[in-house]
């Protein structure tokens, strides 16, 4: 069965869905292209404040790439960089969009499906979620890139035990080494997810946007050497922009801002 990729936008929060029931939710080749094309979409729409990445069902948010397709899409070198440069595009594009993203994760969060909740800005994880990037026990490897992202958020020790170790996580050791943020029961997550997001969607889509830039520009120039004039002048932009006249004038009127996305 293909990997589906659905996607719903309401009230300025778009979700979406990767669907594979069949297959604990994997994602084939196809799927990440899929993933690619709708991120891309929906960063272009001004309508969308906030998105949210989940799993069909509560059993997996996903297991990752699918490995029955391997044998097809994945065999040589050359397929083998044909495959990856899907997959890093898809997560490229993801970690690229401009509004705040949360993985809604319940279930099995393994592989390449771990990667993509990792590529997010929030996570937030049902009690019966487990984690792991086992890509030893196929004798494959993590790209540079994938490499460089894990290091970012889990630091070098964890991102090695669990590559070194191919070992599974529940949710309370993913919480403690900072994969994911918050851990929720199955029957409040979905709720509570779609909360934050519609919280986010109210705030400031300019503060959220320049603030990606901002840690863009450190995760690239940790010693802030060299800056050019635009991203020195990047934390202070905001102060010219229509979202600021609005929260401050919202904020001294004791009302709720009303941001347009400017």
């Amino acid at each position: 069965m293909t990997t589906k990729i659905k996607v719903s936008i309401k009230k300025n929060v778009a979700t979406i869905n990767i669907e594979n029931p069949n297959s604990l939710n994997s994602i084939d080749y196809q799927g990440w292209l899929t993933l690619a094309s709708v991120a891309k979409d929906l960063d272009k729409s001004p309508e969308v404040r906030a998105v949210i990445f989940s799993g069909s069902g509560n059993k997996s948010f996903s297991a990752g790439a699918d490995i029955k397709e391997f044998p097809k899409t994945r065999y040589d070198i050359k397929t083998g960089m044909k495959y990856s440069n899907a997959l890093h595009n898809a997560l490229d594009t993801i970690e690229s969009i401009k509004c705040p993203t949360i993985s809604l994760i319940k279930g099995i969060c393994m592989g390449g499906g771990c990667e993509l909740a990792i590529t997010t800005d929030i996570r937030i994880a049902s009690e019966t979620s487990t984690f792991g990037i086992p890509v030893a026990k196929l004798g494959i490897l993590v790209g540079y890139e994938e490499m460089k992202r894990l290091i970012q958020v889990l630091g070098k020790g964890t991102t090695s035990y669990l590559l070194y170790s191919a070992d599974t996580l529940d949710a309370q050791n993913a919480l403690r080494v900072g994969l994911i943020h918050k851990i929720k029961s199955l029957n409040v997550i979905d709720e509570f997810v779609k909360d934050l997001a519609k919280s986010i969607s109210k705030t400031s889509p300019l503060s959220h946007k320049n603030h990606k830039k901002i840690i863009k520009v450190l995760l690239k120039n940790p010693n802030l050497k060299n800056l050019s004039k635009e991203e020195q002048e990047l934390p202070y932009s905001n102060f010219e922009s229509e979202d600021y006249k609005e929260g401050l004038s919202a904020f001294l009127n004791h009302q709720n801002p009303n941001f347009q996305n400017k």
